[in-house]
């Protein structure tokens, strides 16, 4: 997977955050402000290209087999659990 193309572009006195991925941009007057939000929102982008759980209702990022780790630590133990015949 790929970064997310989050620039900061400096000028004299602002400071704008534009995102490849969604196509936003924001202005700052402060660089470090500016640097900041670019930061979160690279992280943003990177949990929003994440597989999602398979669960229905689940908001949770897939880990394996198509479900995040709760999901999957409690179908393994249904498996474990159920007897074998």
């Amino acid at each position: 997977m790929s970064e997310p193309l989050v620039i900061v572009d400096s000028s004299a006195c602002s400071h704008v955050v534009a995102c490849s991925v969604c196509h936003g941009s924001w202005v700052f007057l402060s660089k470090t402000t500016a640097d900041e939000e670019a930061q979160a929102h690279r992280l943003i982008e990177r949990l929003a290209a994440l597989p999602m759980c398979s669960e229905v209702g689940c908001k949770g990022n897939a880990v394996t087999r198509g479900v995040c780790r709760p999901h999957y630590d409690a179908r393994r133990y249904q498996e474990r659990k159920a007897p074998r015949g």
